[in-house]
């Protein structure tokens, strides 16, 4: 049938009708290259979105932000904007790797105390993953996560 539209691609905002679990929410991390939003924060975002919300404010890397739906962009509390964009998680031919990663024995590069570390997995310069920031610690433990492998 002509009349069925084909969904929408990845630069295009993501329609009521793409199930929340099926979204994948990115924000442009630098120009050109695509970062997706955390696993809970991905969530958040699409359930809003499915709700009819406009905004959703976010926490990442213990910085808050409001994303804002209406216009697809992140806006940080000074006023800094990046541009964000769902489409379609590849759900065929993947396979769900499980991580449990942790630290130990970090050097402390923080002159006021001890370090906060993340972790960032990137994949031809784009980042995949990027864990929470774990406080004053130098052997961190991140919480598990997901990653999605075709």
């Amino acid at each position: 049938d002509d009349d069925v539209p084909p969904p929408p691609p990845l630069s295009e905002p993501a329609t009521k009708d793409i199930p929340v679990e099926a979204q994948k929410w990115e924000y442009e991390k630098r120009r050109n290259m695509w970062a997706a939003y955390p696993l809970d924060v991905n969530a958040q975002i699409a359930k809003t979105f499915a709700k009819g919300g406009k905004t959703v404010p976010i926490k990442m890397r213990g910085k808050e932000y409001l994303v804002d739906l209406a216009g697809m962009v992140q806006k940080s509390k000074r006023g800094k904007t990046k541009k964000i964009r769902c489409g379609v998680k590849k759900q065929s031919l993947q396979t769900c790797l499980q991580f449990k990663i942790s630290a130990s024995e970090l050097i402390n590069v923080d002159t006021n105390g001890l370090s906060d570390p993340y972790l960032v997995i990137s994949q031809q310069k784009r980042v995949v993953y990027q864990s929470e920031v774990v406080k004053d610690n130098l052997s961190p433990v991140w919480k598990p996560f997901n990653l999605f492998m075709s």
